[in-house]
């Protein structure tokens, strides 16, 4: 679902883009009005910069300046780079690929890597969330 999108089409509203902050490469960012900015973490890594009691985790992506997170995963580039991915399974494995195995090009690898990178590390995240959940309720029981 695609916020900044007319429903039942793929047209997207210019003033739902501006509010959202729009960081597509065609969208002209002097029209950004902040609106309905709302700060979300979407695998930004860990701050460690600052001393172990106020480091965040999970920090906020900054949408105010760098535009709707959303943007970087909604490119041509990404559309052309997907065709290369290995599916994952179920044991952590990785489906071969027939067009990353016949690929030279170092920009599209390093791109697959970092990909499976963040899968692998969201994945982890969601698992250890269910444990979590599962601990809390007292397991089997």
């Amino acid at each position: 679902m695609h916020l900044c999108r007319k429903a039942c089409s793929n047209k997207l509203i210019p003033a739902a883009q501006a509010a959202r902050n729009c960081a597509l490469p065609w969208f002209d960012q002097r029209k950004w009005t902040s609106a309905k900015v709302r700060p979300r973490w979407m695998g930004l890594p860990p701050r460690l910069d600052i001393d172990e009691r106020g480091a965040e985790a999970k920090p906020a992506e900054d949408v105010e300046n760098e535009g709707c997170p959303g943007s970087w995963y909604r490119t041509p580039f990404i559309d052309s780079v997907l065709r290369y991915r290995r599916r994952p399974t179920e044991g952590g494995g990785r489906v071969s690929s027939p067009f990353l195995e016949r690929c030279l090009d170092e920009l599209v690898l390093e791109a697959i890597q970092l990909m499976e990178a963040y899968e692998d590390s969201w994945h982890a995240e969601h698992l250890h969330q269910i444990r979590l959940t599962f601990d809390r309720k007292g397991g089997y029981a």
